[in-house]
This record gives structure tokens, C-alpha cells and sequence, in this order.
């Protein structure tokens, strides 16, 4: 479980890392400085889509391998006592809802950040 949290949030981290790259200066005249050229835009460009996808690809594998260790251990609990299996399926749904919800967040920080 502490390696899905870590793995999560490595991830928004690194959207995090990711979103400043791609907002534009707020002040200054409209024309570029002299020292920035065209080709420096697409490199920082590509450079943020790079990381949010790296980021959002990173906290995807920590939520399913997440997701994927909680549902096996619920289902050898319910193996050894299915009599508990109504109270094991619901301690096994919170958990699973908060990852695919935090997968879910990093997916959609990475389309903003691709698309916009």
C-alpha cells in the first residue's frame, strides 16, 4: 500500500513539475526578447508534454499495481472466510475508489497539459 502512495504521488509530482513549463509569461512586451528564439518554444513544449506524460504514465502503473494487490488480498480473505465477504467487498471498494480516482486525475492533468 505505501508503494502505491509513493508511486501516486511521484507522479502528480512530476505533473506538477510539468504545468509551470507550459504557462506563458504573464508580463512583458508582445513582441518576443531578442534572445528567445522560435526554436525555443517547441523544445519546452515538448519538453512539458514529455514530463506530464512520464508523470501520468508513473502514477497509472502505482494505482493499478495499488489496485491489483488490494483485490487479490481481498479475494484470498474471502477464500479463507467467505462468511465476512459482504464487509471485505466493502473495506476493499474505498481504497480501490480512492486510486482510480487519484489515475484518474493524473490522466486528465496529462490530456490539459498535451492539448493545451
Amino acid at each position: 500500500m505505501k508503494k502505491t502512495v509513493v508511486f501516486t504521488l511521484i507522479g502528480l509530482v512530476l505533473l506538477g513539475l510539468a504545468c509551470p513549463a507550459m504557462a506563458a509569461p504573464e508580463s512583458g512586451p508582445a513582441q518576443p526578447a531578442p534572445a528567445l528564439t522560435k526554436a525555443a518554444e517547441p523544445v519546452t513544449n515538448t519538453v512539458a508534454k514529455l514530463g506530464a506524460c512520464l508523470g501520468a504514465g508513473i502514477a497509472v502503473v502505482g494505482g493499478g499495481w495499488g489496485i491489483g494487490r488490494i483485490s487479490g488480498c481481498t479475494v484470498e480473505a474471502i477464500a479463507r472466510q467467505p462468511e465476512a465477504a459482504g464487509q471485505m467487498f466493502l473495506a476493499w471498494l474505498l481504497p480501490a475508489a480512492m486510486i482510480e480516482g487519484a489515475m484518474l486525475f493524473a490522466m486528465v492533468l496529462c490530456l490539459i497539459i498535451i492539448v493545451g
